[in-house]
């Protein structure tokens, strides 16, 4: 024990960053304490419980207690080794709360840099730079030194008996007061260690929970630390030998050279039994072994015991995972350690055939084959040529797997280029008879043609005639229109009124329902009595028949029993007179048999003398064959050891000739590698250049092909405004014609010179095929480096300016018309980033919908549209992300888009919108089947205006996790974010009319509702974040909450099912709240702004907006809302 220590150990507080860096290094798992919190909500929230962790934190450590809630622990039994069905071969792992771990890491940081000075070298559990492996190594080391000495090691393996669980809590806070804690930190210790609750749990059964009244937790942070603190002095009890310490796990092992040496060994073992009683710790003499290392054929074995319980002597003996014998030679150990490889590779081999991606098979081969060849191979690495070969031949039967896998593969793909190759000939066949038919069909049109035209000239007077009744037919249409829309306006005020009157009725009929059903269950448990008691009367009935019956039989066997006995006694009679008889006539038999038993004795006696004359006649012949025999066996001994020699000198000459070749062969294999790594080196640089070059001449490619796309654009262009002033020029010659018949000639003429349009010329595709490397280099090195080839998904990733791409290859990315962002995939690909501006259709996921010209800005009026075409038939949904949008607002006096609309045509019905709407998305439905377009549009008017816009489109699976439920407009994910309205802005924004939409968060696991609040305005005093009209007819002037009456929140509102205000009793202002509107968020109209709860599941909220609004409303800037689930532990009541 140390003792007079000047320096205490104390704790200051705790900053906030502290918390975080602790809170970000948890683990990303469901696994939660008594209070249901995992550790991933940690993680991801650990700016939002920081700051009230600070405060409870350094609450705990000025008053010196630790909470009671986080004492409770769940205890799991980890099965170790032994009978399954005994308790004592599982270990107790308790489940703490996550935030009391905190606490603890960061109390062990704090106090472990001053500890670990007083922790002796030997103990190599739970200390930083050491492991199982260092220990082992220490161990194996002394032993070979003394085997190569051809001395002897006897060492001692002793096991605690439930050393975690029986640490008394008195003796360890004497123990770190003489360590140098001071006196807050010894009480905060005091109250983690006392009183602590634990409950056992398996699979979904929990027991009853038991106060743990010595020990420290398993499973926790500070628990390995208080242990080791507390036996650290067992090492000063144990000063005349070598010992090591994983932990609990104690052995102990001296050179022997005589029997002082096993003496002192036993002392020590004495004195450990001593600190254990003293420490009050038991030991367990049946798992305490005893094994001694050495080459000697006879060695000295000493018998050791503990408190008079001798020790169990093993030549085989499994230390920390690996197994030794009394030579070192470690054969049992690579035995087990195939066997175990061999059974995993088995799992891989039966299970991951058709995996595809071979960096798969590859970490799944490290991971559960190769660690476990690897683990103590600085302890154990074989020797022998068999071991060599047992351990390689799992990994030759990998590589085999893996080649014949490629091979496959190969096989596959050469089939597939040979289909696509025949499918390329029939559709160029299929191609040549189009055009023969196109041109047969471009002959015949010009013949109607010529022939339209004259019929044309005709039927343009009777257009004429005709688009002038039209204009009469719409403006007849439009007054019968507005009278349609008038009509619809009633009817659905109509319809919701029956809606109303229809939910009144279905609550009165459940009302009659629920009263019938009490009824009917009334007369049920009626009959079940009645019934109840009719089985009880007979249960009676049949219990006074079986005892009558039991009577009656009992008496016919007492009358069964009687007869027996007479009868026996009858027959014992005849049997005594029998044996009286049977007596008499052996006694006469005896006496002659006695005589001629005497006659054969003295025969035998004779016998028996001439027997042993001939046995010592034999007896000397034996010996004497005897000697010769031996004297021949010792002349071959001499004979074999001479040989034995022979040989020996022999082996010992091959052995070092092979040496010699071995070291040759290592220093060839070196000098080759050194070469080898020059070439590849040499091979990289030279594959870095072209790849440097092709990006170059890609680059040129891809502009020369952008040039002649617009000389062609501006060619076709001149040819169409030339046919235009010919068309043109024939008009005006017809009409100064007179004859119909020169006329006809003079068009035909004119028609002949104009030169038909012929077919047009299909571009070859450039056919670019990735060579893949490992198809190039068909030699690989011995082991795993059939991995240098590399496959990639084609999935979203984000590229050098931040924005969103497709990872592809460079050719490909060329191909497909994309531009390079950056790499990916670990730089094998590259980052294709795609735009389409207008009159493009996107396929491709992950595009950009831009403005014309982007980045410039785009001042012009008309229309821009994009259509959206599937990349996949499983697609489901669009989402629409505007990282940039600036269109002109609405107008003040309507709200309505009337200057610049974004529509969405196609799928679900959105709403027009317009103004600023940067950090907003939407969701649209992509319809079912494979050819289902949505189109985009953005019709600009009006005034100069500098408007920009850049839609990310993001295409969604039917199965993907992110896809949004039916009928949500929006859709947001994560336990917390931001809701806001369309051309929401604290400064400029207005609300848009004619807004019905509604908005949809997704239920996150273990959370039960959701709180909503307002958010932060910095450009007013009195926030304006949550600003609707409610009643157009009826301005709201004060800025106060409304509810859902018939009074109020009519025309402008937004629906929180159930609402209630957060910290407030449920009156009756504030009950069955579900529409909200005016200039401040709260269910009650007599509060201020105060948070909003609801717990309606699934979450979800509906928006709405008329066509008007009032002059004297309330701002009507929309809202902006910050929402955070709630856990389903609070309480949400």
């Amino acid at each position: 024990m140390m003792t007079n220590l000047n320096s205490f150990i104390t704790v200051n507080e705790i900053n906030e960053h502290e918390i975080i860096r602790v809170l970000k290094r948890s683990k990303d798992t469901l696994t939660a304490g008594c209070d249901g919190i995992p550790s991933f909500l940690l993680r991801d929230c650990a700016h939002i419980f920081s700051k009230p962790l600070v405060y409870i934190f350094n609450l705990i450590l000025q008053t010196s207690t630790f909470p009671n809630i986080w004492k409770i622990a769940h205890v799991c039994p980890v099965f170790k080794t032994g009978d399954i069905t005994q308790i004592q071969n599982y270990r107790p792992i308790s489940i703490l709360c996550n935030f009391s771990k905190v606490f603890e890491s960061i109390i062990y940081d704090r106090i472990y840099s001053s500890v670990i000075r007083f922790i002796s070298p030997s103990q190599h559990g739970f200390v930083e730079k050491r492991s199982t492996v260092t220990n082992l190594a220490c161990f194996t080391q002394f032993i070979s030194d003394a085997l190569d000495r051809k001395g002897q090691v006897e060492v001692i393996y002793m096991d605690f008996k439930k050393a975690f669980d029986q640490i008394d809590h008195h003796l360890l806070l004497l123990k770190l007061d003489q360590y140098g804690f001071s006196g807050s930190l010894l009480s905060l210790i005091k109250s983690y260690l006392a009183n602590r609750e634990q409950r056992v749990k398996y699979r979904n059964y929990i027991s009853d929970s038991y106060v743990a009244t010595s020990g420290v937790p398993q499973g926790s942070n500070l628990g390995p630390l208080l242990f080791l603190l507390f036996i650290n002095d067992i090492c000063g009890s144990l000063s005349t030998c070598a010992k090591l310490l994983f932990a609990d796990d104690l052995k102990i092992y001296t050179e022997i050279k005589s029997i002082e040496d096993c003496l002192t060994l036993q002392n020590n073992i004495n004195a450990v039994v001593k600190w254990c009683n003293e420490n009050r710790l038991y030991l367990n003499p049946s798992k305490c072994n005893v094994m001694s290392y050495t080459k000697k054929r006879e060695f000295l074995e000493f018998v050791y015991d503990i408190s008079s319980v001798t020790l169990h002597r093993t030549f085989i003996i499994k230390d920390l995972g690996v197994i030794f014998d009394t030579e070192l030679a470690f054969s049992e150990h690579i035995r087990d350690v195939t066997a175990r490889a061999i059974k995993s590779y088995g799992f891989i081999y039966r299970n991951c055939r058709d995996f595809k991606n071979l960096l798969v098979m590859k970490t799944l081969f490290f991971s559960l084959v190769r660690s476990k060849l690897e683990y103590g191979a600085l302890i154990w690495h074989p020797i022998y040529k068999i071991h060599i070969d047992q351990l390689e031949n799992i990994q030759r039967r990998f590589l085999k797997f893996l080649r014949n896998t490629i091979e496959k593969r190969r096989e596959e793909k050469r089939r597939e280029k040979k289909r696509k190759e025949e499918k390329k000939k029939e559709e160029k066949r299929r191609e040549e008879k189009r055009r023969e038919e196109k041109r047969r069909k471009e002959k015949r049109r010009e013949e109607k043609r010529r022939e339209e035209k004259s019929k044309e000239e005709k039927g343009r007077e009777e257009k004429r005639k005709e688009e002038k009744r039209r204009e009469e037919k719409k403006r007849k249409e439009k007054k019968r229109k507005e009278k349609k829309r008038k009509e619809k306006k009633s009817k659905l005020k109509k319809r919701e009124e029956k809606r109303r009157e229809e939910k009144r009725r279905e609550k009165k009929r459940r009302k009659k329902k629920r009263r019938e059903g009490k009824r009917r269950e009334e007369k049920r448990k009626e009959e079940k009595r009645r019934e109840e008691k009719r089985r009880e009367e007979k249960s009676k009935e049949e219990k006074g028949r079986k005892e009558k019956r039991k009577e009656e039989k009992r008496r016919e066997e007492k009358r069964r029993e009687e007869k027996k006995r007479k009868e026996k006694k009858r027959k014992e009679k005849k049997r005594k007179e029998k044996r009286r008889k049977k007596v008499e006539v052996k006694k006469e038999y005896n006496k002659k048999e006695k005589r001629r038993e005497e006659k054969r004795r003295e025969e035998k006696r004779k016998e028996e003398k001439r027997r042993e004359e001939k046995r010592r006649e034999e007896k000397g012949r034996e010996e004497k064959r005897r000697e010769e025999k031996r004297r021949k066996e010792k002349r071959r001994k001499k004979k074999r050891r001479e040989e034995q020699r022979r040989k020996g000198k022999r082996r010992e000459e091959k052995r070092r000739e092979e040496k010699r070749k071995e070291e040759k062969k290592r220093k060839e294999k070196k000098r080759k590698e050194k070469k080898r790594k020059e070439k590849k080196r040499k091979e990289k640089k030279r594959k870095e250049k072209k790849r440097k070059e092709k990006k170059r001449k890609e680059k040129k490619r891809i502009e020369k092909k952008r040039k002649e796309k617009k000389r062609k654009e501006k060619k076709r262009k001149e040819k169409k405004r030339k046919e235009k002033k010919r068309s043109r020029i024939c008009f005006v010659c017809i009409m100064y014609l007179f004859d119909i018949f020169v006329c006809g000639v003079v068009l035909g003429v004119v028609g002949s010179e104009i030169p038909p349009k012929g077919p047009q010329k299909k571009h070859r595709n450039l056919i670019n095929n990735m060579i893949n490397p490992f198809l190039a280099n068909s030699r690989q090195s011995r082991f795993l480096s059939l991995f240098t080839f590399v496959q990639f998904d084609n999935q979203l990733c984000t590229g050098a300016t931040g924005d969103n791409g497709t990872c592809v290859s460079a050719p490909e990315c060329a191909q497909k018309g994309g531009s390079a962002n950056g790499p990916c995939a670990g730089g094998f690909g590259t980052c294709c980033m795609f735009l389409a501006t207008c009159g493009a259709t996107i396929r491709e996921n992950g595009t950009y919908f831009v403005q014309a010209g982007y980045p410039n800005q785009y001042d012009g009026t008309g229309s821009c549209q994009v259509t959206l075409a599937k990349s996949h038939p499983d697609v489901c949904q669009y989402r629409l992300d505007f990282d940039q949008f600036s269109l002109m607002g609405p107008e003040p006096s309507n709200h309505i888009c009337n200057n610049d609309q974004f529509i969405v045509s196609g799928g679900t019905p959105v709403p027009p919108i317009c103004g600023n709407n940067v950090a907003n998305h939407l969701y649209v439905d992509a319809g079912t089947g494979a050819s289902n377009p949505v189109t985009l549009s953005v019709v600009t008017s009006g005034p100069m205006f500098p408007r920009n816009w850049k839609i990310r489109i993001t295409q969604i699976a039917c199965s993907s996790i992110y896809r949004a439920e039916e009928g949500c407009l929006q859709y947001f994910t994560g336990v917390a974010g931001q809701i806001r309205s369309f051309n929401y802005d604290p400064t400029s924004g207005l609300q848009l009319s004619n807004q019905d939409y509604s908005i949809c968060i997704r239920n996150e696991r273990n959370f039960c509702g959701v709180q909503y609040s307002q958010c932060d305005d910095p450009a007013h005093n009195r926030s304006q974040s949550f600003t609707l009209s409610g009643n157009s007819n009826n301005a709201v002037q004060a800025m106060v909450g409304s509810t859902g009456s018939s009074n109020f929140c009519q025309n402008d509102y937004l629906i929180i099912p159930m609402a209630t205000n957060v910290g407030r009793p449920v009156t009756g202002t504030s009950a069955n709240v579900d529409r909200i509107c005016g200039g401040v968020l709260s269910a009650d109209v007599t509060l201020q702004s105060t948070p909003v709860r609801s717990t309606v599941k699934p979450f979800r909220l509906w928006f709405h907006t008329d066509s008007t609004e009032a002059p004297n409303d309330v701002a009507n800037k929309g809202f902006c809302l910050n929402y955070v689930q709630q856990p389903c532990t609070n309480n949400l009541a």
